[in-house]
């Protein structure tokens, strides 16, 4: 499971959880969204979008608070089909607004 997260400073994306793994993957700047995907001591596995490239790696805690619940996998959608609902009844009133096509929109301007 992962949740959402934001960044509060400037942080390296890097390929392992800690400083000795250089260089860093990207730079993700302050304000960032990301995905935290596990937790590791001090250390995030995060998935962030940086130039529009999708990029998985680990960012410092430090820089990172998360801004919602844990998401669940999203559930299968269930196999069913859903009949069309009936046109509601004519209450009368007014013809504008009620979405007459031109011709019978003609045929009841003739009344």
């Amino acid at each position: 499971m992962s949740k959402p997260g934001l960044t509060t400073g400037n942080v390296k994306l890097r390929t392992g959880p800690g400083t000795e793994f250089e260089p860093p993957i990207a730079f993700v700047e302050t304000n960032t969204t990301l995905e935290i995907l596990e937790e590791q001591e001090h250390w995030l596995k995060v998935r962030v979008k940086v130039k529009d490239v999708e990029k998985e790696g680990y960012v410092t805690s430090k820089y990172v608070k998360a801004t919602g619940a844990e998401a669940a996998p999203a559930p299968a959608a269930p196999a069913t089909s859903v009949a069309p609902s009936a046109a509601p009844a004519d209450k009368g009133g007014p013809i504008e607004g009620r979405g007459l096509t031109g011709r019978q929109k003609e045929m009841s301007d003739a009344d």
